[in-house]
């Protein structure tokens, strides 16, 4: 049979065995509400409204001995039974197999155990404020930013007379005496500037220590632009190497033509027009190599006949 809790709306599978004749008191393990559960083959009871007055004609009829002897637990109070957890069941279950007794009480206590394990657990909460670590070693760009930080926190934290915050700057950052802007001589606009100027924090410097160590830029100061290493001699001699090894790589091709065409009879052909084109060549820088060598000749002679 099913038992539906009241009160959560859980839902039991349970023997009919369980529940005597005349019912008994049911405990829902997921909520703990108890109630009252009548045997299904009890008759339902009358409602106060429906029931007629009874009078003096209507006299209960006599109990049946029999009945009495052969129900005796109908009237006796029974110990509430916890049922196991709750289970959601689908609107057309499959025929199940009856439990046995002895197993739904054995599923009873093993959810209570369960139970008082989850609400002893539930009411202790460890906590560790301390872990005993070390803080990781900060960088230069995480120190630098963190000095920053720091000076520009203690210019807002120092009083507001300017004569007071000048001489607090010039003496952190040490670049000019303390008694610099108390000079009588300065004049009163001129000591207020240049307060103002130490107060300000340098942009170019706190842009740089935040930047990451791939995106930084040099920064213009005074003394000029930080000096790069230039790549274009790098470049040059690259580009020469490429080609005294391009030179290389054609002559040694010219040279050992017959044996590649040998080795390898597909390449005769293209080789053979190789070596026709690079012995043209060759002739023809032979040639001009000569025209250029008389002509210097010719030259020198004319110009010794004119000494002459």
């Amino acid at each position: 049979m099913r038992l539906i809790c009241p009160n959560c709306e859980a839902q039991y599978e349970v023997p009919v065995e369980v529940i005597p004749t005349g019912g008994r008191e049911v405990q829902c393990s997921d909520c703990g509400h108890t109630w009252y559960q009548r045997h299904p083959g009890d008759p339902a009871p009358e409602s106060a409204g429906d029931a007629a007055p009874q009078t003096d004609s209507d006299a209960a009829p006599t109990p049946d001995p029999e009945a009495e002897r052969d129900e005796p637990a109908a009237d006796a109070p029974s110990e509430p039974e916890t049922l196991p957890d709750a289970t959601e069941t689908p609107p057309h279950p499959a025929r199940r197999r009856e439990l046995d007794p002895e197993v739904a009480d054995v599923l009873r206590q093993e959810a209570e155990f369960e139970a008082r394990h989850r609400a002893a657990e539930a009411g202790v909460i460890e906590t560790q404020t301390e872990f005993g670590l070390d803080d990781p070693p900060e960088d230069e760009s995480t120190r630098r930013a963190r000095q920053a930080r720091e000076r520009m926190t203690r210019m807002r934290a120092e009083p507001t007379d300017a004569a007071e915050r000048a001489r607090r700057a010039a003496a952190s950052t040490g670049a000019v005496g303390p008694a610099r802007y108390d000079d009588p001589g300065t004049p009163a606009p001129d000591r207020e500037g240049a307060s103002r100027r130490d107060l300000l924090p340098d942009v170019d410097e706190i842009n740089q220590t935040l930047r990451s160590s791939e995106d930084r830029r040099p920064v213009e100061t005074t003394q000029g632009r930080a000096p790069q290493a230039d790549d274009a001699g790098g470049g040059f001699g690259r580009g020469f190497v490429s080609v005294l090894l391009l030179g290389a790589a054609l002559i040694a091709l010219y040279a050992f033509a017959p044996r590649i065409a040998d080795a390898v009879p597909a390449l005769a052909d293209p080789l053979a027009a190789y070596a026709a084109a690079l012995d043209a060549a060759r002739l023809w820088l032979d040639s001009q190599v000569t025209s250029v060598l008389v002509w210097l000749d010719t030259l020198g002679a004319g110009a010794g006949s004119a000494e002459g």
